[in-house]
């Protein structure tokens, strides 16, 4: 994995205390030759300066070797004097420190956004990750003017505010508008806005958004500048890395489609606040299937944990979105287009797609189930004996482990799944935890062991 720079986005408000424009300019003019001036003596470029009268966003280059905390203490310490000094744009007669009220209110409106940002190379496509990010960085992102944002009704009632000022395209939510007469709709509002091959679409929202938004810039133009906003912990760890862009036709799941890469991925958990219960089971699904593949470490670490304590512990849940966000983007950077390894990150999706399609049951919930039957086939064809510890943590995160369904019709489906190879199929299988292994099974062979598991 290549990781060419460490950024950090800082946001700066600046409050003067008689609210004069003029003075605020002034301020905001001095401020920004200051710190240009002081973090150049200490080895850091600071480029990407914007914002108006009573605001700063600037970004920082960091040199990798350098200390991402010691940079942010300096940053707020010196910042915090240089304005003390400067009380607010009056001139100090006395002491440099502000008074401690004015010194507190300041400290408020330093924010910081301590982001390192990984710049990751898929082939000749770069994707920059803004990890523990916040929404109102996508001005310093992406040019407000030139940008159209698509989301759906539940997130832009949940989070309206945070879209002020944006140009937006507001779609109906869930799978079943995951269809080329929404991406048409797309299309048509973005022609009625006269957007060109300039414009950046940026998709807000969970992984049916991610997909449908860069379906559409991908093919809106013949292709233009797309980015995302993933909402859910599904999205974040799964459907927004890795560039598979699509849409459904009928019973079959993202059968049309094609993969792009992202300019850019920006994490601000503070989506997750309206985020329901079942959907942060349905993410978890996601997050446990990457440690059934890769990582038994993670898998040690969900097993202590429930959703529950997860929500409670911020920091740890950033910290698990961030290493499967890294898990999934290392293997996608391996193998982009999906001629081996990319292959395991299908654990429990193919069958669990079959079953999504059929029966009105959530993409986490099938893919549980897939999970579960997989580890079941495991048993069988690669002497896998951890079984039971898997169906345990997917319950403890709220996900089903079976369900009654018809068996010639979801093997019906599964012939048209992406991974087939005439008769037969690459079926992902466990040969331990943290260990996924490929292997190719006949479709006569996978119905009669799916038949017998269907009995028993």
């Amino acid at each position: 994995m290549e990781q060419q720079n460490i950024y950090l986005f800082v946001h700066v408000i600046l409050e003067v205390e008689d609210h004069k424009p003029l003075l605020k300019n002034i301020l905001r003019v001095v401020y920004v030759a200051w710190l240009k001036k002081t973090m150049a003596e200490k080895g850091v470029r600071l480029h990407a300066i914007n914002g108006g009268e009573d605001h700063v966003h600037m970004l920082l280059q960091l040199h990798p070797a350098q200390n991402l905390m010691q940079v942010v203490r300096q940053i707020k310490d010196e910042s915090l004097s240089f304005i003390g000094s400067n009380h607010f744009g009056r001139k100090s007669t006395t002491s440099k420190r502000p008074s401690r009220k004015r010194w507190n209110r300041f400290q408020k409106h330093v924010l910081i956004f301590m982001n390192p940002t990984r710049s990751i190379r898929f082939g000749e496509k770069k994707t920059d990750y803004y990890f523990s990010g916040r929404f109102q960085q996508l001005s310093s992102i992406t040019d407000k003017k030139n940008t159209v944002i698509v989301t759906d009704e539940n997130v832009f009632s949940a989070h309206h505010p945070k879209f002020k000022g944006w140009n937006v395209i507001c779609l109906k939510p869930g799978e079943a508008y995951k269809i080329q007469a929404t991406a048409d709709s797309v299309i048509e509002t973005l022609i009625g806005l006269e957007a060109d091959r300039k414009t950046t679409l940026v998709g807000v929202g969970g992984g049916v958004i991610t997909d449908l938004t860069g379906y559409v810039a991908s093919v809106y133009m013949r292709g233009i500048n797309v980015g995302f906003v993933p909402t859910t912990i599904l999205a974040m760890v799964d459907a927004a890395i890795g560039g598979k862009n699509g849409i459904d036709v009928g019973e079959y799941k993202n059968i049309v489609g094609l993969i792009r890469q992202p300019s850019f991925l920006l994490y601000d958990t503070s989506f997750l606040s309206s985020l329901p219960d079942e959907l942060w089971s349905d993410g978890f699904a996601e997050v446990i299937k990457h440690a059934c593949i890769r990582d038994a470490a993670m898998f040690k670490t969900l097993e202590q944990e429930d959703i529950v304590s997860l929500q409670k512990k911020k920091k740890l849940l950033a910290e698990i979105i961030q290493r499967n966000a890294l898990l999934k983007s290392t293997v996608v950077q391996k193998d982009e287009f999906e001629t081996g390894d990319r292959k395991l990150l299908n654990f429990g999706h193919t069958l669990g797609h079959a079953i999504e399609t059929q029966y009105e049951i959530s993409h986490g919930k099938a893919v549980s189930i897939g999970m579960h039957y997989a580890c079941k086939l495991s048993e069988s064809l690669t002497g896998f004996k951890q079984t039971e510890k898997v169906a345990n943590l997917l319950s403890q995160y709220g996900l089903p482990i079976d369900a009654n369904f018809k068996l010639e019709k979801v093997v019906n489906i599964m012939k048209m799944d992406k991974k087939r190879v005439r008769s037969s199929i690459h079926y992902v299988l466990l040969k331990a935890i943290g260990k996924g292994v490929l292997q190719e099974l006949e479709f006569k062979q996978l119905e009669k062991l799916l038949q017998n598991l269907v009995k028993a």
